[in-house]
């Protein structure tokens, strides 16, 4: 049976259809997900929302390649997760008396981190830049820099998934 015959019966709550889509698309997403996330530890745990999310917005699909559907709902899982994970390794203040000597430490990884993202951004092209300066506060949100672009919305979160994906690793090569 195909992707898009079992999506739709999924759609339609049959279970055993979604977990046949899964068992399709489940070694790629996971060996994906080894490379994004640092904690191997952590990897089941972000796959279980990834698979929790993908069922529960199985009525999003609307045809076409479901693996590339399901990438696109990982990486959204992937960065809450990312964004929940820093905040929880915040460190309180009144349970850090050494705090004062690791702040100047910290602050100079900030500056060099900031430093490598500036640079790697300055590696991206045109369409990157724009695409991620829109997606984290830039002068124009996403439809505006569609439109400058001129492509679809689907396609410019793919473009843009992959211009994130190329900064990480640029970034990471510098550390």
């Amino acid at each position: 049976m195909e992707d898009d015959e079992l999506a739709r019966r999924a759609r339609d709550g049959d279970r055993s259809a979604f977990e046949q889509l899964i068992a399709r698309h489940d070694r790629q997403l996971a060996a994906w997900l080894m490379r994004q996330v640092r904690q191997s530890a952590d990897v089941d745990d972000v796959l279980q929302e990834i698979l929790l999310k993908a069922w529960k917005s199985a009525s999003t699909y609307q045809g076409g390649n479901y693996r590339a559907w399901l990438f696109q709902v990982a990486r959204s899982c992937l960065m809450d997760w990312g964004r929940r994970n820093r905040r929880h390794k915040a460190v309180d203040i009144d349970e850090a008396p050494e705090q004062a000597d690791r702040t100047s430490v910290n602050s100079k990884h900030a500056s060099d981190h900031q430093a490598a993202v500036e640079n790697c951004l300055g590696k991206l092209d045109e369409r990157g830049r724009l695409l991620i300066r829109a997606r984290f506060g830039g002068e124009d949100d996403l439809p505006a820099v569609c439109n400058k672009l001129g492509v679809e919305k689907k396609t410019a979160q793919n473009l843009l998934s992959m211009a994130l994906s190329r900064l990480r690793d640029c970034v990471e090569s510098r550390s």
